[in-house]
């Protein structure tokens, strides 16, 4: 599901970059969990989590809630998540439910638009 970025050069400031396909709604919640723990963990590092929704077209509130915590606590660590390709649902759904969380879920690092 995950896996380290090889293009991030080695050591670059701590930071881990990791991708990640989304199929199905319980897919959220097990990359939720799994990099909430990895951010809470002793001598962590900043993460970008990269994800591509694009096939994930079902969702709940509880989905989106996931999503938006997850945004919130890698962005307290000094790491990010991108949503790649996502519905038009799920962003009508993150608009609701965190507007300002959606603007940063939809733009990489280097100011590029995420939605492609």
């Amino acid at each position: 599901m995950t896996r380290p970025d090889p293009a991030a050069p080695r050591g670059a400031s701590r930071l881990l970059r990791f991708d990640a396909v989304i199929d199905k709604p319980h897919d959220i919640g097990h990359l939720a969990l799994y990099f909430a723990i990895l951010s809470g963990s002793p001598g962590r590092r900043r993460v970008h989590l990269r994800v591509d929704v694009a096939r994930c077209d079902v969702l709940a509130a509880a989905d989106i809630d996931l999503l938006v915590e997850l945004h919130r606590r890698l962005r307290e660590h000094g790491g990010r998540l991108t949503l790649r390709k996502p519905p038009a649902r799920m962003q009508h759904l993150l608009q609701r439910a965190d507007p300002a969380a959606l603007s940063e879920m939809l733009h990489d690092g280097d100011g590029a638009s995420a939605v492609i």
